[in-house]
């Protein structure tokens, strides 16, 4: 986490077989989710739209639970054709 907001940052790094994806995420404290990534080229939409998802969620149980320091989250990368 790079500020404890509103708005919350986190700073990203997306990992998938074909590169590394770093930028920064935020989190108003509307709920809006802004991803952006940096370098190496876009990260596909299969990983941006689980990480919105996290950062969603995270959203929600912010009231209970506060904003985590760190996240680390592993997700298989879909197989083509499914």
């Amino acid at each position: 986490m790079t500020s404890s907001g509103p708005p919350v940052e986190y700073a990203l790094e997306l990992h998938t077989s074909s590169g590394t994806h770093r930028g920064r995420a935020r989190v108003d404290g509307d709920g809006k989710v802004d991803l952006a990534t940096l370098s190496d080229g876009d990260a596909p939409a299969w990983l941006l739209k689980d990480a919105h998802a996290l950062l969603r969620g995270l959203f929600r149980a912010h009231a209970v639970t506060g904003w985590p320091r760190r996240l680390t989250r592993w997700r298989a990368e879909p197989r083509a054709g499914t």
